[in-house]
């Protein structure tokens, strides 16, 4: 019998819809007609013991999660049930600035007498118009900084509270990486690196691949940038070698949260994945099975899908052990 882990991790897409058009992601191409959870079933969900038990992280994930109408329901039903909860991740592009600092006050409002942190994850590829062209909206950098600006000043009045950048790196915006890092300096938020990487669920970025996948001379570019970082110390040593390993040899070197089984991802029509990339890490839908069920398949997926982890470009939760 393999060893079953526990799942502390959960990728939680709760919504595809989008007001952007990034050109390294599908996920507004979908939006339309992707069937989303009710919230009964995420009260349903929820309330499965293996997850009320185990759940330490939750990322919430989209599309962009502050569109989704249900929002500060689905952050209530989580704290209800989750009893052993340590943080929440919130990925927003930050163009809606009104919207999203009137959600996150209110969700750190619910924090509050909590030991729950929160952290918010804004996506910025670029400084200006080099991020409007990979988002594919022009016009939002001067709404996305209004939100950081507004996200600051929430850090003032709760310490539990972080934000940070992420630029996810790819021949839109390799030459950008310097100039992006000058920027985050000047706001004083931190900063992760991530590849673009193949995806065939969540985001689908497999679609897309020819419009963003970096060529050798790219990925040279990216090596230079990255060791002189890393030079710097302004990065964490292990990250920085998990990226230089792949751009140099395509091959990963560390482990993650989904590979130790510790992980999984739910897209929001339930479908359940042991991967946050491939669809071969499918393991049932959780508005037609118990979770348990479900969840007792992920030893078996992993051993076959293990292969798809050599070459993987992902850093999904790498520092979980």
């Amino acid at each position: 019998m393999l060893f079953l882990p526990k799942p502390k991790i959960m990728v939680f897409f709760i919504s595809f819809q989008c007001n952007l058009r990034c050109r390294m992601c599908y996920i507004w191409a979908k939006q339309d007609w992707f069937k989303e959870f009710s919230l009964t079933e995420i009260q349903n969900l929820f309330n499965e013991q293996l997850i009320r038990n185990n759940l330490e992280i939750i990322n919430i994930t989209g599309g962009e999660p502050t569109l989704h109408p249900g929002l500060i329901e689905i952050i209530k039903i989580i704290l209800k049930n989750c009893i052993h909860l340590k943080r929440i991740d919130i990925s927003t592009n930050g163009v809606n600035t009104l919207q999203i600092i009137d959600q996150i006050e209110q969700i750190l409002t619910i924090l509050l007498p909590t030991d729950v942190k929160l952290t918010v994850s804004i996506s910025l590829d670029g400084v200006g118009g080099v991020h409007e062209q990979v988002r594919g909206v022009p016009g939002i950098f001067d709404k996305i900084e209004q939100t950081i600006d507004g996200l600051k000043e929430l850090i003032l009045l709760y310490p539990f509270f972080s934000i940070g950048f992420n630029m996810t790196i790819s021949k839109l915006n390799y030459f950008a990486i310097k100039e992006i890092r000058e920027y985050a300096k000047q706001k004083d938020i931190g900063i992760n690196f991530t590849l673009a990487a193949i995806s065939e669920i969540g985001v689908e970025s497999f679609h897309l691949r020819r419009e963003f996948e970096l060529d050798q001379k790219e990925k040279e570019i990216v090596i230079s940038s990255l060791e002189e970082l890393s030079q710097s110390q302004e990065l964490n040593s292990s990250y920085i070698k998990f990226l230089l390993t792949w751009l140099k040899t395509n091959k990963r070197s560390g482990n993650c949260a989904f590979r130790n089984g510790k992980a999984f991802l739910l897209e929001p029509n339930g479908e359940t994945y042991v991967c946050g990339n491939f669809r071969d890490g499918w393991v049932g839908n959780v508005t037609k099975e118990p979770f348990g069920k479900i969840y007792s398949r992920i030893p078996f997926t992993l051993k076959h899908l293990s292969h798809r982890c050599l070459t993987c470009a992902s850093n999904c939760y790498m520092d979980i052990k």
